[in-house]
């Protein structure tokens, strides 16, 4: 079953701009990381904050700790993250916090081999600063429709609107579920909502790591053989299931996460005391896409007082046009009244959208001439 889209609130957040890409080398070792605390890498995701800096850790079994290291194979150290519980830790993600500014990280315990857990959870801290610990911040937990539990090892967060996806994994069957998170942290497990059913071509179901790209460009879900790829539009994160996906060969029986870096292309590493650190490096890079730039925001000096994208009579949060036929009450969203719609407002920065997209191109410029260099 397919569910209503839920529409998130807006996140005001400086999105990390890197560049995108449209061709890919064959993979290719960058390092090995040997005699570290590592030893089952489970989660890969990219430092926003520290320059060269990447953050795994260990499947079930481990501890709760976080192992920050470089693409070459130097392990850098172990951040043990406060608050947290360790139960099957399978993949991690970098996003925007979900209650203030700045980079988090999201861990997402939602491994389940023996399909016996009630519910799981992702826990949210904001990336550590070198020699200290991550506090954890917010908790997402969750169950799945119906109560029936499954099995998953892919996490991916949206750049720009901090919503928490994963895909589900299963041997027995050629279908992933993608399934959404509710949008606030909460308490109590709230039930996930099933977003699209997915078939890989070529058919591989053991689904192991998932990756949005810093712009909201791409989104890469990888299997043990295949990294797939697609293009996505950042202001409408779900617009591309039913798009084909561009399978990519990343060929590693141990291969179980995967996440972009800055020159277009994506990092993999594997399993094992002996973690392998690869990359399918961008042939073909530009820039990205930078703030979403599908309206302009407004300083909102109406009666409401919220920050809102539209000037429109209703004085409410959204980015229609006034005369749209779709209705703008808060009972159309599950963030209430005040809350900007998906669109424009859920991907922060719209009002700053022509000097974040002359930033991006510059970045991106910029990048590409490190790259060449």
């Amino acid at each position: 079953m397919i569910y209503p889209m839920l529409m998130p609130s807006l996140i005001l957040v400086g999105v990390a701009s890197a560049l995108t890409c449209d061709e890919y080398a064959p993979l290719a070792l960058l390092g090995e990381m040997k005699g570290s605390s590592v030893n089952e890498a489970s989660g890969l995701a990219r430092s926003r904050t520290r320059p060269g800096i990447w953050f795994t850790h260990n499947d079930a079994g481990g501890i709760a700790e976080l192992y920050a290291f470089e693409l070459d194979g130097t392990f850098v150290e172990a951040h043990t993250v406060a608050g947290a519980e360790f139960r099957d830790w399978e993949d991690l993600s970098a996003g925007p916090c979900p209650d203030r500014p700045g980079d988090c990280l999201y861990i997402g315990d939602i491994g389940d081999n023996s399909r016996t857990r009630d519910s799981i959870a992702v826990y949210v801290v904001e990336e550590p600063a070198p020699g200290a610990q991550a506090e954890v911040i917010a908790t997402f937990p969750a169950f799945y429709p119906e109560g029936v539990a499954m099995d998953s090892e892919a996490l991916f967060v949206h750049p720009r609107t901090g919503r928490i996806y994963l895909a589900t994994k299963d041997h027995d069957s050629d279908t992933s579920f993608i399934f959404r998170f509710h949008h606030e942290p909460t308490e109590a497990p709230q039930e996930l909502t099933e977003v699209y059913a997915w078939m890989p071509e070529p058919p591989d179901t053991a689904v192991t790591g998932g990756a949005w790209d810093p712009d909201g460009d791409r989104l890469v879900i990888r299997t043990y053989a295949w990294a797939f790829v697609w293009s996505t539009d950042p202001c409408e994160p779900e617009a591309h299931w039913g798009q084909p996906a561009t399978p990519q060969l990343v060929g590693d029986s141990r291969g179980e996460s995967i996440a972009f870096d800055l020159d277009g292309g994506m990092v993999a590493v594997t399993e094992g005391g002996v973690m392998s650190i690869a990359q399918l490096a961008c042939l073909a890079p530009g820039p990205g896409s930078g703030p979403c730039d599908t309206g302009q925001a407004d300083t909102d000096t109406d009666a409401d007082g919220d920050t809102d994208t539209d000037t429109d009579a209703d004085g409410d949060a959204d980015s229609r046009p006034p005369d749209s036929p779709q209705p703008d009450s808060p009972e159309d969203s599950d963030t209430g009244a005040g809350q900007p719609e998906e669109g424009c407002g859920g991907c922060g920065g719209c009002g700053h959208a022509p000097v974040g997209a002359l930033m991006a191109g510059l970045l991106g410029l910029a990048a590409l001439r490190r790259r060449r260099a």
